[in-house]
C-alpha cells in the first residue's frame, strides 16, 4: 500500500511539474504577444507622411507662436489652426498660411477636406485653394471698430483679433 501512494504522489507531482510549466509558457506567449502588438501600434501611429490638423488645445491658448509660413509671432487662441506633421507641432497663423503649409508639404485637400496624395494639374490646385475662406481683415470681438490687416491683439483691450472673412 505504502507502494502505491509514493507512486501515487511521483505522479501528482509530475503532473505539477508540467502544469507550472504549461503556466510559464502561456505567460511567456502572451507577454510576447502584448509586445508584438504594442510595437505595431506605435509603428501605424508614426507613419512618416501622417499628418493631423486641428484648432489650438486649451493647454495651447494665450502661448505666443511663431507662423512657419510668415514667421509672424502670435499669440495662439482657440481659432488657431494647428498641424501635427512627423512628431512636430506648428501653429498656423490664419488659414491662407495653412493652404501654403500644406502645399509646402506636399499635402492638397479636396473639397471636403480630404487629402489628395497627388495632384496632377495646377488646375486641380487652384481649385483646391480658391475654395478657401478669404480673410477681409482682423478684428476685436469687443471692439469691432478695430480693422487690421493682421493678425495681433486688440490696441484697446488686448483681446485676440479674429478674422472676418469674405463672403
Amino acid at each position: 500500500m505504502h507502494a502505491v501512494i509514493v507512486r501515487v504522489i511521483k505522479v501528482l507531482q509530475g503532473f505539477q511539474i508540467k502544469y507550472e510549466r504549461y503556466f510559464q509558457v502561456k505567460q511567456f506567449i502572451l507577454v510576447v504577444s502584448l509586445l508584438f502588438l504594442g510595437a505595431i501600434i506605435v509603428i501605424a501611429s508614426t507613419k512618416t507622411g501622417e499628418y493631423k490638423l486641428r484648432f489650438a488645445k486649451s493647454s495651447e491658448i494665450g502661448t505666443q507662436a511663431i507662423c512657419p509660413v510668415t514667421k509672424n509671432v502670435f499669440d495662439v487662441n482657440k481659432g488657431t489652426k494647428v498641424m501635427e506633421y512627423k512628431g512636430k507641432t506648428y501653429f498656423l497663423c490664419c488659414p491662407d498660411c495653412v493652404v501654403s503649409f500644406q502645399k509646402k508639404l506636399g499635402i492638397t485637400m479636396n473639397k471636403k477636406g480630404q487629402d489628395i496624395k497627388s495632384v496632377e494639374t495646377m488646375k486641380d490646385i487652384k481649385t483646391a485653394s480658391s475654395d478657401e475662406k478669404v480673410i477681409i481683415y482682423w478684428t476685436c470681438p469687443m471692439h469691432p471698430q478695430v480693422k487690421e490687416k493682421n493678425s495681433g491683439q486688440c490696441p484697446i483691450c488686448g483681446m485676440d483679433l479674429e478674422p472676418v472673412y469674405k463672403k
